[in-house]
């Protein structure tokens, strides 16, 4: 059996992924899968697709041999031609059974974890090609804003997994006539105000 430190495939590490943060459309991204083990491989697999069209099962190779400790399977992975979301996770086919590998529980990419079912998927932003930034927001500071964080009733601040704030950092501001808690995050100097 394929134990979980031994399989690893990191979406933020550039040996396992070539292209880190978003792909553009028609580019091929080489993923890569590193297994230590002494079991026979029967098959690695990538599971990839984009919601709505489909999906692909993808043969990765091995250029180590089969009875080599560690193996890196790779392939390379064509992007479509317009801009998406691709999903996907490893299949894994040893003498002993089947497994998967997938994001991690809190689904934030970069390291992911061995599963015995099917996993949490990572994500590749695919832009359409030619997409330029334009200048004038190359050094700009873009707030976005959650309507849902203002309205709610009464002082509750609920918590929600890995949301990060600071409970002395709460004021309230006036909009509309209306009072509503903004909550801050980070530190305001007084140089700053």
């Amino acid at each position: 059996m394929i134990e979980r430190g031994n399989v690893e495939h990191n979406s933020q590490n550039v040996y396992y992924r070539s292209t880190l943060g978003a792909a553009e459309a028609g580019s091929e991204v080489r993923l890569g899968l590193r297994i230590r083990t002494q079991e026979p491989i029967r098959q690695v697999l990538l599971r990839i697709w984009q919601e709505g069209v489909g999906e692909k099962l993808i043969n990765l190779t091995s250029k180590d041999a089969n009875d080599a400790e560690e193996r890196f399977y790779s392939a390379e992975v064509a992007m479509p031609e317009k801009g998406c979301l691709m999903w996907y996770y490893f299949i894994i086919v040893s003498a002993s059974g089947t497994c998967f590998y997938g994001n991690n529980p809190e689904q934030l990419g970069g390291l992911g974890e061995l599963y015995h079912h099917v996993p949490p998927s990572f994500q590749i932003t695919v832009y359409n090609k030619g997409a330029k930034t334009p200048d004038w927001f190359k050094h700009s500071v873009m707030y976005q804003i959650f309507p849902d964080r203002f309205c709610r009733a009464g002082n509750t601040i609920i918590e929600k997994k890995g949301a990060v704030f600071q409970r002395h950092a709460i004021t309230r501001i006036r909009i509309r006539g209306k009072s509503w808690p903004m909550i801050f995050s980070g530190e305001i100097s007084r140089e700053s105000r």
